[in-house]
């Protein structure tokens, strides 16, 4: 049986422009999630199975990190929401290996307590196909 690998090494980095690949400041979780979508293909044939194909895929990455003032990713995602700008982001994993896509900023969170530091969270949403390299 391997062994366990640590999340901490994923890195959920961003394309700003002529500043390459940025990876979020002071990150603290990146979810990276691949979808598919069923057809039901059930028929009164089907032995009390339930059957199904594939149709179209998805992905999305969520993120949590802290707000860092004039940090280049807090305001290019800020940007690219406000000005709906496709991006590209690339998550890295603790291996070597990483997903690359262009993408969306579907949504930007703030989250200010009373008694805890300034979150910034995120989702991203593939607009093309996403690359395993």
């Amino acid at each position: 049986m391997g062994v366990p690998i640590s999340g901490v090494g994923v890195i959920l980095k961003v394309y700003c422009g002529g500043g390459g690949l940025v990876a979020i400041a002071a990150s603290r979780s990146a979810t990276l999630a691949l979808d598919t979508d069923e057809i039901d293909i059930t028929s009164k044939d089907s032995p009390s199975w339930h059957s199904a194909i594939l149709s179209g895929r998805s992905w999305s990455v969520d993120f949590e990190s802290l707000l860092v003032e004039d940090h280049t990713t807090y305001d290019y995602l800020r940007n690219a929401f406000l000005g709906k700008l496709t991006i590209n982001m690339d998550f890295l994993l603790p291996a070597g290996g990483h997903y690359n896509g262009d993408c969306i900023v579907s949504s930007l969170t703030m989250d200010g307590p009373h008694d805890d530091v300034l979150g910034f969270n995120g989702s991203l949403k593939g607009s093309e196909a996403l690359v395993y390299a």
